[in-house]
Order: structure tokens, then sequence, then C-alpha cells
């Protein structure tokens, strides 16, 4: 490696005219105008999917977290390995640099000094992919229910999971639901914190949001495509719960029956859709049904001192 330190306007495009790549591992930028430079050179680049850095570059770039040395290094070798992929966003990269120009910034900003109460945004984070998801699911003992959670979760979600991981002490313990769509089940130790890191360990590649729900947790329609929202559109949140509608344990610690998975069922279909909630902030997600982006998680695990009792 060689460190060139400040370079003329003449000697920087010189640079990304003969580069591999350009590695962008911002945190944070207003803009990134050297994407679009070397988008306009032909030079790929591979950037940080932070803060405006994602809408600047679009499809046209490899995106990788600047959290995770690991992506950076697999981006920079496959564009090495395969001209296909490289000359592939060197098109786009072209293509992308066009949509960006100091005559279209200016008569945006008049535009909306004209007319400050019209805003259309020429970019959207809706317009990006939404990241991939896995559901873990501890259980020990319990396959019916277990096998109706994930029949409920698999057939009602709107976002469907990438990969499922059912973390299990015996095999019949997962009942049926090997079975089922993008389900793996994985045998281990014994406790939830033990059953959990099992899963994480069976995690496939490509995965970006590893979400964590008990084996008799049903689920809104909606949990799944909130969480990749999320996750995609905020790249501040790491980590995220929802909101408890009902609690069989209050039930049963009562004394009384608890919750069936019909009467969960039906409780979620009487409830109104309510206005998008915000967040609270701080807030610790750690909880039976909850949310993180792996890329956040790194090489971190369920400290497993915390339970030495098997699930019940």
């Amino acid at each position: 490696m060689k460190v060139v330190g400040y370079v003329t306007d003449r000697d920087l495009a010189y640079l990304m005219d003969r580069a591999l790549c350009l590695v962008f591992p911002s945190w944070t930028e207003g803009f990134g105008l050297p994407i679009v430079e070397a988008m306009a050179h032909g030079c790929p680049v591979v950037s940080s999917d932070r803060a405006s850095m994602p809408e600047v570059c679009g499809d046209a770039a490899l995106m990788a977290p600047p959290d995770d040395p690991a992506a950076w290094v697999r981006h920079v070798r496959a564009l090495a390995k395969s001209p296909d992929l490289r000359q592939d966003l060197v098109g786009r990269g072209h293509e992308r640099a066009r949509l960006f120009s100091w005559a279209n910034t200016a008569a945006g900003y008049v535009e909306l000094m004209r007319e400050p109460k019209t805003r259309s945004p020429l970019y959207s984070v809706g317009d990006r992919p939404l990241p991939n998801i896995a559901v873990v699911v501890a259980t020990l003992g319990r396959p019916a229910i277990l096998t109706a959670m994930l029949n409920h979760l698999l057939e009602t979600q709107t976002v469907k999971p990438t990969a499922v991981i059912v973390s299990c002490v015996l095999h019949e313990d997962a009942g049926n639901t090997a079975n089922l769509p993008g389900v793996r089940v994985v045998t281990g130790r014994p406790g939830l914190t033990a059953q959990r890191n099992a899963a994480l360990a069976a995690l496939p590649t490509g995965i970006d949001v590893v979400v964590f729900f008990d084996d008799d947790f049903v689920a809104d329609a909606n949990w799944l495509t909130a969480a990749a929202r999320t996750f995609r559109d905020e790249p501040q949140v790491v980590a995220f719960t929802g909101r408890v509608l009902a609690d069989g344990v209050k039930g049963e610690a009562k004394g009384g029956p608890g919750l069936s998975f019909d009467d969960a069922v039906r409780i979620l279909g009487a409830v109104d859709r309510p206005a998008p909630r915000s967040h609270i902030e701080p807030y610790s997600p750690y909880g039976c049904n909850m949310a993180f982006r792996l890329s956040a998680i790194g090489d971190l695990r369920f400290d497993e001192r915390l339970e030495r009792r098997p699930l019940s």
C-alpha cells in the first residue's frame, strides 16, 4: 500500500481511470462526490451503506457496512476475479453519473425557493432492495406449538424470510417444521442462549438481519416488513423490538389458562392498524422477540452463563 496524500484533480482523474475500484468506507456523508466522480471515470465503486451513500449509488455500486471489514474484502476480491462484474458496474456507474449535474442541482434549489411547499425527491430509499432476513426460533419439547407458529408465520408475513433456523436439542422437538420451505433444523446443547448461539453459527451467507422469535410467538403480518424497511432506511438503527398486544404468561402466572394459539390469532385480527409509532431511544431490545442488524452483531454471542436451564 502506498499513501499518496493530496493529489491534484488531474492526478485524481488519472488514478480513477486506472484503479480496480474506489473503496469509500465512510460512516456519514452529506452527498459523497467521490462516488459520482469515480462512476464518471469508469471506476467501479464499493461504498458504505450508511447516510446518503445508498441514495447516490443506487444499484451501480457494491455496498457494505463500514464496520464489516470482511464484506469489503469480499467485494474487492470479487471485482479482481470477475472482469464481467467489473464491466457491469462500470456501465451502471456511467448511467448513474448522468443523473447528477450542477445545472440540475441549481435548478432544484431555484424550484424549492420558488415553491418551498413542493418537494419531489430525485431518489428514494424505497427503490433499494430490502435486506435478507433470517428468523431464529429456539425450542424444546413443544413440536405442535412450534409447527403452528411457523406455519402461520410463513403463510402470513408480507415479507418472507430468506431463511428460518429452528434450534433445538432433539430433532423431534422440531416436529414437521423441517419440511417447511426455507427451514433448517439444528441441534445442540439445551438453554436459550446456547440454542440461539447455535442458530447464529448456522446462518447462511448473505443474511443482513437476524430476528429472534419465541416458539409460541404470533407475529403481526407486517412484523418482518417493518424490520426490513427499518434496517434499510435507517442506518443508525442496529436493533429493535416491537409492541406486545397480549402475553399468555401473565394469565398463567395468575392461575389462568394463558393464551391459546387461536386466541393470539384472533387478537391480532381484531386490532386496528395503528399509525406509525415513533421510536423510543435509547431502548434495549433484548427479550423474547427482537431484530438485529447482523453487521452490528459481528462476533458477539449470547452469554451462555446467563442461562443454564433448558427452555420450558
